[in-house]
């Protein structure tokens, strides 16, 4: 399984607010460049992906993922993720990445894939966002994941977004 749900409180309405009020979060400037780019969009014109953003998540939801139980010491990143203008985002590991922890914050039908790469099954990440092709890949699984509920995901597969036609904003959590 890629993927499962938690059982964690709700984020209170106005903690969410604050992490939707993306004008006013500060960007994560540390945000890698995918390696592969160069190669991918001979097979994937970049129109057709969303764009991604990173923002830093505000004080006072920290504070509040501390004093509920969520964070803990396997987890070490917290962020804002931002997908929009464009209905995918390029499949791809998430190296160093195992996991992550996530809270939609929008309503979407956007699918969340996940892939096995064809010639090599054993294939496993080994830097950071390296892309893949779709005749590379070969869909396994697939879910519409529910907003407002903590899931995690299984990010050292290959996986991406489909469908996006709404701004996908979400609390982020993960080990690296």
């Amino acid at each position: 399984m890629f993927y499962k749900y938690l059982d964690f409180p709700k984020l209170p309405s106005n903690l969410e607010a604050m992490c939707l009020d993306i004008d006013n979060l500060a960007p994560n400037t540390k945000w890698p460049e995918p390696k592969n780019l160069d190669k991918i969009s001979v097979d994937y014109p970049t129109e057709n992906f969303a764009k991604y953003k990173q923002y830093m998540v505000p004080k006072e939801v920290l504070v509040w993922l501390v004093d509920n139980g969520i964070v803990h010491k396997g987890i070490r990143i917290a962020r804002i993720h931002c997908m929009f203008d464009g209905p995918r985002v390029y499949p791809h590991f998430d190296y160093p990445r195992t996991f992550a922890i996530n809270y939609l914050l929008t309503d979407s039908t956007a699918t969340t894939c996940f892939y096995k790469h064809k010639t090599n099954s054993n294939l496993q990440p080994t830097r950071s966002n390296e892309l893949f092709s779709p005749d590379e890949i070969e869909l396994i699984d697939s879910v519409i994941l529910e907003p407002r509920c903590w899931h995690q995901l299984d990010v050292t597969a290959i996986h991406n977004v489909e469908n996006i036609t709404v701004p996908r904003v979400a609390l982020t959590l993960s080990d690296k």
